[in-house]
């Protein structure tokens, strides 16, 4: 797994959790491809190969329809009235060519869902390492900040225009995350109570939530990643995936060296996914660790 670059997209990810996951698993996906272009809301599709489709839940690039009947010769595939934009999917146009999945192991909404899931759930140990720097003010101690500021890792001063390169850290100040509307109206606020003039620039150096990634174009940058984390959510998602497969779909041994030599009892699919959580959990810790050493944390005085 590489790390992450600034052109990934959730898109892309969904794809790496998906070639993944099947690393672990006997059934792969039976697919196909659009023979004809498709728009929003026709009921009908053309496939190349008929005899691939069958009734159900059939997935197009990352819309889920319900295939009410197949003429498998003429590979058409008659979709039910209900059955565009299944699964909280969107019904959307679709190129010919498009990829057509039948009853696919990991829908691409489900394997996007669960990325998200997983940015959320890291948030208390990963964040985004921002800042911000605001002119001191003369009267009044209380200083707005971004509405995802999660907590204050550190505030310096220096004078303007810099007759000092060096900052002095200030050591007197409080982070509000439930500020009132009248002091801040993101309702995260710092009050910082070290005496200077506003010939002096504060420079505000906050940790960020990680955020969700709203669509399938989304760059995984936009969700504050630390660029060496990227395998932090996809070992993150497989272990999520693979917690409600079943051992049936497992393969005899996977492709991880460490246990080509173990087979899958009847709980494999739970062990995998625990040996799964287990590199999850010690990546994290890994990306912890190097996070906190790149922040510089300074004791402060609160009130």
């Amino acid at each position: 797994m590489s790390n992450l670059t600034t052109s990934q997209t959730l898109a892309d990810m969904v794809d790496e959790v998906q070639a993944y996951v099947r690393s672990f698993t006997k059934d792969q996906d039976v697919s196909t491809h659009l023979a004809d272009a498709m728009d929003a809301s026709t009921l009908t599709m053309k496939v190349a190969a008929g005899n691939l489709v069958s009734r159900g839940r059939i997935q197009v690039d990352d819309e889920v329809v319900y295939v009410d009947g197949i003429d498998r010769e003429a590979g058409v595939a008659t979709i039910a009235p209900y059955g565009r934009g299944m699964d909280g999917t969107e019904a959307v146009s679709h190129e010919a060519g498009a990829m057509v999945t039948t009853n696919p192991l990991y829908p691409r909404h489900v394997v996007a869902k669960t990325i998200n899931q997983v940015i959320s759930g890291i948030s208390k140990d990963l964040y985004s390492l921002e800042s911000f720097q605001v002119p001191a003010k003369a009267i009044g101690f209380n200083y707005e900040l971004p509405a995802n500021t999660r907590h204050i890792v550190n505030v310096s001063f220096i004078a303007k225009p810099s007759a000092w390169k060096y900052p002095t850290y200030a050591k007197n100040w409080t982070f509000d995350q439930n500020a009132d509307p009248t002091v801040s109206t993101t309702g995260k606020c710092a009050f910082i109570y070290d005496v200077v003039s506003p010939l002096y620039l504060y420079t505000i150096v906050y940790g960020a939530y990680l955020q969700q990634l709203p669509d399938m174009d989304s760059k995984v940058t936009d969700s504050g990643i630390p660029e060496t984390a990227y395998d932090v959510l996809i070992l993150g998602a497989a272990a999520r995936l693979l917690s409600v497969a079943t051992a049936g779909m497992l393969q005899s041994q996977s492709v991880e060296a460490s246990v080509l030599d173990g087979s899958v009892d009847i709980q494999g699919a739970q062990s995998q996914s625990k040996y799964l959580y287990a590199l999850f959990r010690e990546r994290l810790m890994e990306e912890r660790e190097l996070l906190t050493s790149q922040a510089s944390e300074r004791v402060k005085y609160q009130r």
